[in-house]
């Protein structure tokens, strides 16, 4: 079953093949472990992992778009494996919103090691991935909108000191500019799936690549995707962007 989307887990380190993971209900997520990946190849299912229960995710609404903007619905967003544990993050339904949920599985017995999820009281957090450092430090980026602000890219992330299920208070770190209504023949004002962390194979530090909603020559109904740089110090340094500083309150950059 293809189950939406079936992530292949982008792997750090050395295992003997490769782990793949997809939602398998509102309260599993299913592995696969792929095997002699170069002469006889086996699919094998590793078995299920319990999270807690979630529901679709509504669509996000944004200033001035006329129809929401499409969240995609629960489907996984990618997955990364390192140290024995599987990240990996979807957009769920809480509360009437969507919200941006992440899970540690750990991969010696399938089982749920951690998770967490950001969300807010007026907020909409949409299209997140995730990304982990040799530290075991973790990064997340997504979308972000609601009825009174144009879409937006954000990230945030934790320490792997950090107390269980806990990530930072989300930055905002490129503002949308303007209204977004790009309906297709489906009805939906289609957003995403234009979200990605990763890792830094010579710095080691994280980057995050979000889409936001773009003006480009006075033109409406354009998205952009932003580039941002992560790393984690103590006390955290203050990065720029072009519209200066950008502030918070936790240990994340």
């Amino acid at each position: 079953p293809w189950e939406g989307a079936i992530q292949p887990v982008h792997t750090y380190g050395t295992t003997s093949g490769e782990y793949f993971v997809s939602r398998a209900s509102s309260t599993s997520l299913r592995v696969r472990f792929l095997s002699g990946l170069t002469d006889e190849p086996v699919l094998t299912e590793l078995g299920y992992v319990t999270i807690p229960s979630h529901s679709e995710p509504p669509d996000a609404p944004a200033q001035g778009s006329n129809t929401p903007l499409d969240t995609v619905g629960h489907r996984l967003m990618n997955a990364v494996y390192r140290d024995g544990y599987i990240w990996t993050a979807h957009c769920i339904g809480l509360d009437g919103r969507a919200a941006s949920r992440w899970y540690k599985i750990d991969a010696s017995d399938i089982s749920l090691d951690d998770y967490g999820t950001i969300e807010d009281s007026v907020m909409y957090y949409f299209f997140p991935s995730i990304m982990v450092n040799a530290n075991g430090d973790a990064i997340m980026g997504f979308s972000g909108s609601h009825a009174g602000q144009y879409a937006a890219a954000y990230y945030t992330g934790r320490l792997s000191s950090d107390p269980p299920g806990e990530m930072a208070t989300p930055v905002l770190y490129k503002e949308g500019e303007a209204t977004y209504n790009l309906v297709d023949g489906y009805g939906r004002n289609r957003w995403g799936d234009y979200s990605l962390c990763s890792l830094d194979p010579v710095t080691h530090t994280l980057w995050t690549i979000q889409e936001y909603a773009h003006t480009h020559d006075e033109d409406e109904n354009r998205w952009g995707t932003w580039i941002c740089e992560l790393g984690f110090s103590n006390p955290p340094e203050k990065p720029t962007t072009p519209e200066g500083p950008v502030e918070w309150t936790q240990n994340v950059v």
